[in-house]
């Protein structure tokens, strides 16, 4: 693959107006993962078991969960009442009633994090290769062979028959519709997650402000942003003309078309570990130390 470079306006130049506001998450803790099912329901989760639920009116409360769950690293729903949360080996289940339980533990692999297109079509990705899918709500899960044996820490689908999962070490592993096989292996860069606008238009972030991009075709090209080495955490999006990347050291860029990245004010000093937007242009960023940014 050969380096493009692409047009951002970097940190050391002058950013746009800042767009983005603090929320008060009452805690800490690293917060690994957000996602909601809609303005007026989302959720940020992080260690200790940790789970906060938002109405979108800026605040934020903790949810019931068992003493003996761990750090919660990905969160995604179906729906508002049927929601699925990883840590280390296990699955945990809510159906938005603020109270969550166990799951599932279908591996001994510690889990990084959940997606899916339906409650008919849910993945889960975790260490070594570990890939899980479930075509029955949860009930049961399936394991099917990821075609890898690095960490997976994000994944995406266009579609049940067009899926990612990204990792370690360049990993990324495509689904087709009935085979999981890598697709490319960038040595030296961990990708830490991937979305995409459609089947054709495919991004994953990675480590050292390494952005990749595809078409669907099975090759990947790296674009350089300038000015950005921070290891990128996280992207989101609704379209071609509206995406947003949060990473490390108080990275936070938006692009609305044209390969034109623009750095927006409001995460200085923070690390930035997962995003999610609405299809209302809502967007959260969420992180370390208890950090919760807000786009309206």
């Amino acid at each position: 693959m050969h380096p493009q470079r692409r047009t951002c306006k970097s940190n050391a130049c002058a950013a746009g107006p800042p767009s983005w506001k603090r929320e008060t998450s009452g805690t800490t803790n690293v917060l690994y993962g957000v996602w909601g099912s809609g303005d007026t329901d989302i959720y940020a989760v992080g260690e200790a078991g940790l789970v906060l639920h938002s109405t979108g009116d800026g605040t934020w409360t903790a949810q019931t969960t068992p003493a003996t769950i761990q750090g919660i690293t990905g969160i995604w729903g179906s729906s508002n009442t049927n929601l699925y949360g990883v840590s280390a080996d296990l699955i945990w289940r809510s159906p938005g009633s603020g109270t969550w339980t166990n799951g599932a533990q279908p591996g001994s692999q510690s889990l990084n994090y959940v997606w899916g297109t339906s409650a008919g079509d849910v993945y889960i990705v975790g260490a070594a290769g570990t890939l899980f899918h479930s075509t029955n709500g949860g009930t049961s899960w399936d394991a099917p062979s990821a075609g890898a044996t690095k960490d997976l820490l994000c994944g995406w689908s266009s579609a049940p028959t067009n899926a990612y999962a990204v990792g370690t070490m360049g990993t990324v592993t495509h689904f087709n519709g009935s085979t999981w096989a890598v697709e490319a292996q960038i040595t030296g860069a961990d990708l830490f997650g991937v979305w995409g606008t459609s089947a054709t238009d495919v991004y994953a972030v990675a480590s050292d402000g390494i952005l990749l991009h595809s078409t669907g075709s099975g090759t990947w090209t790296m674009q350089t942003l300038s000015g950005v080495t921070d290891n990128l955490r996280a992207m989101t999006g609704r379209s071609p003309t509206d995406m947003t990347i949060v990473g490390e050291n108080g990275v936070l860029l938006r692009s609305t078309g044209g390969g034109v990245w623009t750095p927006e004010t409001g995460a200085a000093g923070s690390t930035l570990t997962a995003v999610w937007e609405s299809p209302n242009a809502e967007v959260y960023a969420v992180g370390v130390g208890g950090t919760i940014l807000h786009r309206h």
